[in-house]
C-alpha cells in the first residue's frame, strides 16, 4: 500500500500556515479578505503557482491582522 503523496509548502506556505494556527483563523477566510481566490492561494502556498501578487497582498493582511489583534 503506497502513502498518499502531499505537496509540501514552500517558505510562503509556511508562513500562512504558522499564522493560521497563532490566530485561529482560517485560509479560506485569508483569501476572501484579500480578495484572491481560494484554489489560487492554495497553489501558490503549494509552490504550483508563482506568487508575486498574492504573496505581498497577503503579507500585508497578515501584518495589519497581527497589529489590530495584538491586545486582544
Amino acid at each position: 500500500m503506497q502513502a498518499k503523496h502531499t505537496p509540501i509548502n514552500n517558505d510562503f506556505g509556511l508562513e500562512v500556515t504558522v499564522f493560521c494556527v497563532k490566530t485561529g483563523i482560517q485560509k479560506k477566510q485569508i483569501a476572501i479578505a484579500c480578495r484572491i481566490p481560494y484554489q489560487t492561494l492554495i497553489h501558490v502556498i503549494k509552490g504550483r503557482r508563482p506568487g508575486h501578487e498574492i504573496v505581498p497582498k497577503v503579507q500585508e493582511y497578515m501584518r495589519i491582522y497581527a497589529v489590530e489583534h495584538e491586545n486582544g
